[in-house]
């Protein structure tokens, strides 16, 4: 459409003179075209720039789907006018991806959370929490306080004699009551007084806590991508390092096969919500491994025992990077909860 703007003899933005009819002026970038025209002029310029950017990304879909690996070729041969970026693609489909999930979650996920927390309460920690789990608490009336606390033999199992009436000193907002409490009862340092507010939340809240804990993890699981992207990206480095690829090359690999992984994901979710089957979510898992197979054949030519050999060592790679994101994860949750 851009042969058709009403094109000026100079850059509105820079002053640069056009020597032929350019669409685009070649010191600073700026359409060259009229800005003041038309409603109908904006509305169809905004659809011509919104079925541009559709174009690109059903290309890029059909592609990175449908030949693994030949995007990724291809972007780092400088062909890459054709794809959408990268980094905007993985953005632009985990976005859809996590939203779309959000919104199909029904009680599952939270079946899945309330059955860790119980097996954890009764398999880890005793059978001092049986009864926390419930919600089955027995509490005590503070007439100083007016206020409720919860049974303390929870704390007595892990080590804490404390009296109920001297958790009001550390209820208090005074912070000089709270380390009188600290004191009579030997907790010093910030990891012992941390490990005592944890067994305190656990013994106010039972599988609550957990729960709490697991639904965090839910809304900061997008971020952790962006730490195992660039991770994924150094252990195919360690893996192929034979073909001299730079990591930016690696990098651009990883990007997309996570892009492909969601959009896999997202479709799975869709087959496994309104057609209840839990069939797409193990075709699901078999698709990943040969989607990456592929790819990583395609970027990465070798023969094919090589690959497969390559493809089930990077796997656990990957489990391994994944497990120990999944430890941090919950460690900062757990401590910011």
């Amino acid at each position: 459409m851009s042969s058709h703007k009403i094109k000026s003899s100079h850059c509105g933005n820079c002053n640069h003179p056009f020597t032929q009819n350019e669409n685009y002026c070649p010191q600073c970038g700026q359409d060259n075209h009229n800005p003041n025209r038309s409603v109908l002029f904006i509305v169809e310029e905004f659809f011509e720039t919104l079925f541009h950017f559709d174009t690109k990304v059903w290309k890029s879909i059909f592609t990175l789907i449908g030949f693994p690996g030949k995007m990724t070729n291809e972007f780092v041969a400088n062909k890459r006018a054709r794809y959408v970026p990268p980094l905007r693609f993985y953005i632009f489909v985990s976005v859809i991806y996590f939203a779309t999930d959000k919104f199909l979650q029904d009680h599952s996920s939270k079946a899945i959370t309330e059955d860790f927390s119980k097996g954890f309460d009764e398999g880890f920690m005793g059978d001092s929490t049986k009864e926390l789990s419930k919600g089955t608490f027995f509490k005590l009336k503070v007439n100083e306080t007016n206020e409720e606390l919860p049974d303390t033999s929870f704390l007595a199992a892990n080590g804490y004699g404390i009296d109920k009436k001297d958790l009001v000193l550390f209820r208090s907002k005074d912070p000089g009551l709270r380390d009188s409490f600290y004191r009579k009862y030997n907790i010093h340092g910030f990891w012992r007084k941390f490990k005592f507010k944890q067994n305190l939340n656990i013994t106010e809240k039972g599988s609550d806590f957990f729960i709490g804990v697991f639904e965090k993890m839910q809304k900061h699981i997008s971020i952790s991508f962006f730490l195992l992207m660039p991770a994924f990206a150094f252990v195919l480095r360690v893996f192929n390092f034979r073909h001299r690829k730079n990591y930016y090359e690696h990098l651009i690999f990883s990007v997309h096969f996570h892009t492909g992984s969601f959009i896999l994901l997202w479709i799975a979710s869709l087959y496994d919500y309104f057609l209840k089957s839990n069939i797409p979510t193990l075709c699901c898992s078999f698709l990943l491994v040969l989607f990456f197979a592929v790819s990583q054949q395609t970027v990465y030519p070798t023969s094919k025992i090589n690959n497969s050999a390559k493809t089930i060592l990077i796997g656990f790679s990957y489990l391994l990077i994944s497990l120990i994101i999944f430890i941090l994860m919950f460690a900062y949750n757990l401590m910011i909860y």
